[in-house]
């Protein structure tokens, strides 16, 4: 990653104290790569967390095509790499912050935005690629529907109806489905607490039930 991005890019360090341990202040964690979403032509998708960016490898060469991040946001600034960075178009908040589980489909873009310790609520968030002119555009957003930012995890996945299902995170609900106008088709939870790093959502004959059945707690 060193190869790519400037120490000066991160935008959130954080210390998680894997490998040394409190009260020593801890190794820093600068980058966070969280999520491979590998395309049809061997390229590589890969969101960053602390970076707050999500950018594009050639798979082939090894170069960074595209990088979208919430800094700066003003236009295709070339960073260490010489990738160009997608200038964020109808996007209120700018990019994204803490992001995760980037897939991208076609030129359709999705990520999960958790907003960490920004005070701004967490997200789903389509955006329309365009590589040739440098540009990422805000399709839709679904906000947290309390208004809270997410610590971390989470996730989305459009289903082939246009349906969103979204990973809150650390959050509850746990995850929810919408419709492709933002309304609310399910909500599942987990009372008092708990954590979902994402969910993937299969059919009907993609299971037995005499499987299920065999393999269900008695208790």
């Amino acid at each position: 990653t060193f190869d790519y991005f400037d120490v000066d890019e991160v935008q959130f360090p954080v210390r998680f104290n894997n490998h040394i341990a409190l009260p020593d202040p801890g190794e820093v964690d600068l980058f966070h790569l969280n999520s491979l979403d590998r395309q049809d032509d061997g390229d590589y998708v890969v969101s960053a967390r602390h970076l707050d960016a999500v950018f594009r490898v050639d798979r082939t060469s090894g170069d960074l095509d595209w990088i979208l991040s919430s800094e700066p946001n003003t236009g295709p600034v070339a960073n260490k790499s010489g990738a160009p960075r997608l200038a964020i178009v109808n996007d209120p908040l700018g990019g994204p912050r803490r992001p995760h589980d980037a897939r991208l489909n076609g030129t359709v873009l999705t990520l999960f935005d958790n907003r960490t310790m920004t005070g701004e609520p967490a997200r789903a968030v389509a955006y329309d690629i365009d590589a040739q002119a440098g540009t990422a555009t805000l399709l839709w957003q679904i906000d947290e529907p309390f208004g809270r930012s997410s610590g971390g995890l989470g996730g989305v996945r459009v289903q082939p109806d246009g349906s969103r299902l979204v990973t809150w995170g650390g959050l509850q609900p746990l995850y929810e489905e919408f419709d492709s106008a933002g309304n609310t088709l399910m909500s599942v939870a987990r009372m008092p607490a708990g954590n979902s790093y994402r969910v993937v959502k299969y059919g009907p004959d993609a299971w037995s039930i005499d499987d299920l059945l065999a393999g269900a707690s008695s208790s």
